[in-house]
């Protein structure tokens, strides 16, 4: 039976009539000694509902601004206000009006537009709030609303399902526990509290969710990946394929397809945005998608580009003029330096060997070696002309001279030798060498002759050992002590008075000696120095005879 509507100014009374029975049956228990207590509410599809709150009810804003229209709605319709379905345990009051406007689900602005004076927020717009007891549709939670004057409504538990966000408080609508779930390059969308798929609308998976604010998961709608038409293994459910798959109504395993948020009329009216990324073959940059007039609005950001160098990031990828100078060489490290390319070689091809000569590749960037000619050293330090060639492995290398290098120092003190390693090498040695300081001719006459130099450490010494230069005047010895090749140049006789006994003598001397001969015998006597003595006589000579 459907009632007329009341006066416009009746219609705030009928608001309280579900509080009015309320109290009516508490106060009818208290007589009957029963205990009263307040309702407890139960979710039509929202497993977490339970029991309404009574400490702070959710204020509705009576004076927010007319909903846009307009906007762009291209996901799966989640449940609104526009056909409420009395379950039959819902209480309304006989007189309430349920045509438009003022009837729940009708279309509001401010509470006082509707009976009840209760305008809620749905997906498509405000709309005029069911009271409630116990239950609500599909889709509906009953929940407390307001704060002085209690009521309980009806509240839509996916307002804001599938919006834009950038952050979980940009979802949470009339006391909705909803996220701001990452769609990857896609965005950020509000999800809905859920327990399990069923809780959810038709085309939207109830998936852990990460709650950014809380750094934990959460059960939460998600939007469903369409499945291409299946041409892959058979399956029953999306886990059947493959993580980039999906079950295909045709049963087979198929490439998903990206899921697309739209805006809602409430998205819309709100301005909600998100984050998003212009992608192309360069890269892509991040930008930003809003709803408007017209929709979701085409992802605002930088269009990735080529790098070039000029101090900009062109392709997003976080580094500037990375590859804005690449030659294609890879023997090269390019550079943008105050806005100009550089090419500096990146491979030193010089292995340290004369005999090969290096070059790198600009395909691979590896050096590539070729034989070079010339002299060389072959690191053996007897060898002299070492040059390079090919060695008897068929590869260049550096050939050691014909000829050795010679060691001579031309000192007689050491034996000169050459080592492979340390190259010439000076031995001491013990050798002696003749020397002679004299006069030159003088050496060898007279009595005059030649000494030895002995080697010590290496060294001659200076000392001429054993060696007899000319004296300063002759000694009239018979000699010839000035070694100018005269004996006694300059001597004189000294007489002599004496007696000679036997048969004859003989007399030799000068002025500084003599040698007094008898009868042809040996010396019976001598005459030295300025006093001379002579010993002469028979008895001398008989004693010489002994």
């Amino acid at each position: 039976m459907q009632h007329s509507a009341p006066p416009a100014a009746a219609r705030h009374s009928t608001t309280t009539a579900p509080n009015l029975l309320w109290v009516l049956c508490c106060l009818a228990a208290s007589i009957a000694f029963s205990a009263c207590s307040s309702p407890s509410v139960e979710s039509g599809g929202n497993s977490d509902a339970g029991t309404i709150a009574t400490d702070t009810g959710l204020v509705v804003d009576e004076d927010a601004g007319t909903p846009d229209a307009g906007g762009d709605n291209d996901v799966p319709a989640i449940p609104d206000a526009t056909d409420f379905e009395d379950t039959g345990t819902d209480t309304f009051d006989a007189g309430t009006n349920t045509e438009c406007p003022g009837a729940p689900g009708c279309d509001c602005v401010k509470n006082d537009d509707c009976d009840n004076a209760v305008c809620l927020d749905h997906a498509d717009g405000k709309k005029c709030a069911k009271p409630c007891v116990d239950s609500c549709p599909t889709g509906f939670t009953c929940k407390q609303i307001g704060a002085s004057d209690i009521v309980f409504m009806c509240a839509p538990n996916y307002v804001s399902l599938c919006s834009p966000c950038e952050k979980n408080d940009d979802c949470k609508v009339q006391g909705t526990d909803s996220l701001c779930i990452d769609y990857g390059k896609l965005g950020k969308f509000c999800g809905g509290l859920c327990s399990k798929d069923e809780d959810c609308p038709t085309g939207y998976g109830c998936v852990d969710a990460f709650d950014q604010d809380k750094g934990s998961l959460s059960k939460q709608c998600k939007l469903k990946p369409a499945a291409a038409v299946g041409d892959g293994g058979a399956c029953t459910k999306d886990s059947d394929c493959a993580d980039d798959a999906g079950c295909a109504d045709n049963g087979k395993c198929g490439k998903l397809v990206l899921p697309t948020c739209g805006c809602s009329t409430w998205a819309t009216a709100v301005a909600k945005k998100t984050s998003c990324m212009v992608t192309n073959e360069f890269g892509s940059c991040p930008g930003q998608r809003q709803c408007g007039a017209g929709g979701m609005g085409a992802c605002t950001g930088g269009t990735p580009a080529k790098e070039a160098c000029d101090g900009i990031d062109n392709d997003c990828d976080g580094d500037t003029d990375n590859e804005a100078c690449d030659d294609g060489d890879a023997c090269t490290k390019d550079a943008c330096e105050k806005g100009k390319c550089s090419h500096k070689p990146t491979t030193d091809c010089e292995d340290g060997d004369p005999c090969t000569t290096g070059k790198c590749a600009p395909e691979t960037g590896k050096c590539v070696m070729t034989p070079a000619k010339g002299s060389c050293d072959d690191n053996n330090a007897c060898t002299e002309g070492d040059a390079c060639g090919v060695g008897d492995d068929g590869k260049a290398a550096c050939l050691p001279g014909a000829t050795t290098k010679a060691c001579d120092d031309t000192n007689a003190c050491t034996n000169d030798a050459c080592d492979a390693n340390k190259g010439c090498v000076y031995l001491p040695n013990a050798a002696t060498q003749a020397c002679y300081t004299g006069h030159k001719g003088t050496e060898g006459v007279g009595i005059c002759k030649a000494g030895v130099q002995l080697c010590v450490n290496g060294q001659l010494s200076t000392d001429c050992k054993d060696q007899v230069k000319p004296g300063p005047e002759e000694l009239c010895d018979g000699k010839d002590n000035t070694c100018d090749g005269t004996t006694d140049e300059g001597c004189k006789p000294t007489g002599l008075s004496g007696q000679f006994s036997g048969g004859g003598g003989r007399l030799a001397g000068n002025q500084k000696g003599m040698i007094v001969s008898v009868a042809g015998e040996g010396p019976v006597g001598t005459a030295t120095g300025k006093t001379k003595t002579l010993q002469a006589g028979f008895i001398p000579w008989l004693l010489s005879k002994f």
